[in-house]
């Protein structure tokens, strides 16, 4: 169960201030667990694919039944459906610190991919379904910690990044409806279903 919690989570916390966030819009007694009770191969980022078993209430690596601390990790994910026209997506939401990130689990068949929307791409989605848009610079100075670091003016390279803030299910379900209908959902993790 680790790997899978620790997967979604590192997904959805790599994706860095590139991200769709807001306050928590859903609670966990709404969410949904669209994953039957099975085998699963859990890929995608640098590490090797890993297998667990979930059998309806508690996850299993390598035989054994995770630790109560990655069933409390699982509780900070919410997954709830979003209609999509012919199509099984769901609203995958993280509970952090401070907040919450969303991003979108999308089921063919036997496999399940998760999708971490860019809030750069997605800008003009965000916009006209009501939520909002905050821009930041990490400045990246290739020469810093010399003796004579090259001052902030020198910047050797920068990249923009934003952040998309969702504050209603309103806007974010407005905002999630045109992103599935619109564009591809990439897998950044997949998780498929390999037996009983």
């Amino acid at each position: 169960m680790n790997r899978v919690v620790l997967a979604l989570t590192l997904a959805l916390l790599l994706a860095g201030c590139d991200m769709w966030s807001g306050p928590p819009l859903y609670a966990s007694a709404e969410g949904v667990f669209p994953f039957a009770p099975g085998t699963y191969r859990l890929s995608g980022g640098k590490d090797k694919p890993r297998i667990v078993r979930w059998d309806g209430h508690h996850f299993y690596l390598h035989g054994k039944r995770a630790k109560a601390k990655d069933e409390a990790d699982l509780r900070a994910l919410t997954i709830v459906p979003l209609p999509a026209d012919g199509r099984r997506v769901f609203i995958l939401q993280n509970k952090i610190e401070k907040g919450a990130l969303y991003g979108f689990i999308e089921q063919r068949g036997e496999r399940y991919g998760v999708n971490l929307p860019s809030c750069t791409a997605t800008q003009d989605i965000v916009r006209e379904a009501g939520g909002t848009v905050e821009s930041s610079v990490w400045e990246n100075v290739t020469e810093a910690g010399r003796e004579n670091p090259v001052p902030m003016t020198e910047v050797v390279a920068e990249a923009s990044r934003a952040n998309c803030l969702f504050s209603t299910r309103a806007s974010l379900e407005k905002a999630a409806q045109r992103y599935v209908k619109e564009r591809q959902l990439i897998e950044t993790i997949r998780i498929e279903r390999i037996g009983n």
